[in-house]
């Protein structure tokens, strides 16, 4: 067993090959941009073990709450700025992947692969 941590953008690390070698992993954190949430998933989705866990940050860009815009009239604001519409985006398309069961608590997602067969 070894652990190889990687620091720098997921995209250019999986478009170079390198994760094919690598793989499979066991553990991928995800704290990325909250657009990017699903694509950086979906390029490491089938690089995962069979008992793999995704953690995914779902929190919204810099932790704020709504409760703070709303306070001062600018819900829309919160809405626009904090990345929400991508995280509740993202979180749909998680509910409807087959290979993973879910569970979403205090600001992360956690995805657990599926025993291939059970998918």
């Amino acid at each position: 067993q070894k652990i190889h941590s990687i620091v720098g953008d997921a995209i250019d690390y999986f478009e170079s090959g390198e994760a094919s070698k690598d793989g499979p992993f066991d553990l991928v954190v995800i704290d990325a941009d909250k657009d990017g949430m699903w694509s950086y998933y979906s390029a490491v989705k089938d690089l995962l073990s069979e008992k793999a866990t995704v953690i995914i940050d779902t929190t919204p860009y810099k932790g704020q709450t709504p409760d703070r815009y709303v306070k001062y009239g600018a819900a829309e604001r919160w809405e626009s700025n904090s990345g929400q519409a991508a995280i509740e985006e993202a979180l749909k398309k998680f509910e409807q992947e087959e290979s993973v069961s879910m569970a979403s608590f205090a600001g992360v997602t956690v995805l657990y692969t599926k025993p291939r067969g059970n998918a």
